[in-house]
């Protein structure tokens, strides 16, 4: 096997609803308040599973235009943290975080981030199933510690909404 392809850093992929899906008003009222535009932070350096989560991604049905964008490392990650949006909101609504990245490792990688972004909440996708890590992880202010070969669309958009909940009511 080759060397893997290159990541790429600040890919921003458009993930927009279905067109032949239009939730109902029942749906709607039931719906969780959601931004406008869902804006997603995915700090992970490896190229395959980030193509799986956005693909997953692509899966779920956010009902909302979603916006993917990809850091391939933890200082990667940070600058595109300090940055706001157009409205002068923070720049991203939900953290996608893998602990293993080339100039971080494990709980620091948290420690970090949250330093940088008090309001999105942060879900880790991590490749260890170590529970006594994903409580831990937990502790220290994750929403949620998803291993990675068990995402799936309807995973990730659960966890991201019930995330999104949470974070609205601690803040």
């Amino acid at each position: 096997m080759g060397p893997s392809p290159p990541a790429q850093p600040h890919l921003i992929t458009m993930i927009s609803p279905p067109h032949d899906t239009t939730p109902s008003t029942e749906e709607t009222a039931e719906r969780p308040l959601l931004p406008k535009t869902l804006s997603i932070l995915c700090v992970e350096d490896n190229e395959g599973d980030f193509v799986l989560v956005r693909e997953h991604l692509t899966d779920a049905h956010f009902y909302r235009p979603t916006t993917l964008s990809r850091a391939t490392s933890l200082a990667e990650g940070l600058k595109m943290l300090a940055g706001t949006s157009e409205n002068g909101e923070p720049p991203f609504d939900v953290i996608l975080l893998d602990l293993s990245l080339p100039d971080s490792e494990g709980s620091s990688t948290l420690e970090h981030i949250r330093q940088h972004s008090q309001t999105a909440p942060v879900i880790i996708l991590s490749g260890n199933e170590d529970r006594v890590l994903a409580v831990e992880m937990v502790q220290l202010g994750a929403q949620d510690y998803l291993p990675k070969y068990a995402l799936n669309g309807d995973l990730l958009l659960r966890a991201i909404l019930y995330a999104l909940e949470r974070q609205r009511f601690r803040l």
